[in-house]
């Protein structure tokens, strides 16, 4: 098999952090529509302020 050059672009993943919450509700409030961003804002929020007190969310 030949090796092919492709425009592909490498990506990092990493874990998410409490400060990038802004970032994802933009992401999704795009990608979906406005209404799934105030949800993805809540969803991120409350887990976060769980992960903080030490409790499963």
């Amino acid at each position: 098999m030949k090796n092919r050059q492709t425009n592909m672009q490498l990506i990092e993943i990493s874990k998410m952090q409490a400060d990038e919450i802004g970032e994802a509700v933009e992401l999704v409030s795009k990608a979906m529509n406005p209404d799934e961003g105030k949800w993805a804002d809540k969803t991120m929020n409350f887990h976060f302020e769980c992960m903080e007190k030490g409790m499963d969310d």
